[in-house]
C-alpha cells in the first residue's frame, strides 16, 4: 500500500495574484523557508507543493523571474535537501487565469499559440527541474471558485449574468454557462 501523503502548499512567490506585489515582494525570506523544511521533517510531513511561480529561473522564458529568483542548482539542491528528509518537493505552477500574473505578459494572451508554448515549455522545464516528479499541481480549481463567486454574487457584489461573467473571466457565454455546470456538479458530488 502506498504511504499517504501528508503535504503543504508553500508558495515560493507571491506574484501570482497582483502585479503590485512584484515591486513589493523580492523572494521567499531564507530562514522561514529552513524552518519550514526542518519542521515538516520533524512532523511527519512528506510532500511539499511548492508554487514556484516567478520564483524560478526558467531557462526557457528567463524574462519571467523575479529579482532573487532560485536558479535551477538551488532549485536541484532543495530537491535533494528534502529527499534527504523525507520530504518529496512536488512543483506546482498556477495557470489559473485568476492568479496567473507572475505569467508577465503572457498572462493576457490566455487561449493563443504563444501562452500555448509557454505554458508547454513551462511545464516541460518544471519537469525536468523537480526531476521527472510523480505529480505537477497546476492550480486550475480556483478558476471554479472565481465563476461561481461571479455569478451568484458570492464576493459582496450583485450575481452576474452569464455574459458580464464572461467578460470578466476571459470567456464566453456559452463557456461560462457550461463551467458552471460542471462546478456546480462537482460540489453536489463532493469532489
Amino acid at each position: 500500500m502506498k504511504e499517504l501523503m501528508r503535504g503543504l502548499l508553500i508558495h515560493l512567490s507571491m506574484n501570482q495574484w497582483t502585479r503590485g506585489y512584484t515591486d513589493l515582494y523580492q523572494g521567499f525570506d531564507e530562514e522561514t523557508w529552513d524552518y519550514i523544511v526542518e519542521e515538516s521533517a520533524k512532523t511527519g510531513i512528506n510532500t511539499i507543493f511548492l508554487d514556484v511561480g516567478n520564483a524560478v529561473e526558467f531557462a526557457s522564458h528567463p524574462e519571467l523571474a523575479m529579482k532573487n529568483a532560485w536558479t535551477r542548482k538551488r532549485m536541484h539542491d532543495e530537491i535533494a535537501r528534502c529527499r534527504a528528509l523525507g520530504i518529496t518537493l512536488l512543483p506546482k505552477l498556477n495557470f489559473s487565469t485568476v492568479h496567473d500574473e507572475w505569467l508577465g505578459e503572457y498572462s493576457k494572451m490566455v487561449c493563443t499559440p504563444t501562452y500555448y508554448r509557454v505554458v508547454n515549455d513551462l511545464i516541460r522545464e518544471v519537469y525536468e527541474i523537480f526531476e521527472k516528479p510523480a505529480y505537477i499541481h497546476i492550480g486550475l480549481d480556483e478558476e471554479d471558485a472565481k465563476l461561481l463567486s461571479l455569478r451568484f454574487g458570492l464576493e459582496g457584489g450583485l450575481p452576474l449574468s452569464p455574459e458580464d461573467a464572461g467578460k470578466r473571466l476571459g470567456l464566453t457565454p456559452d463557456e461560462v454557462v457550461a463551467r458552471e455546470t460542471a462546478a456546480l456538479a462537482k460540489l453536489r458530488q463532493g469532489s
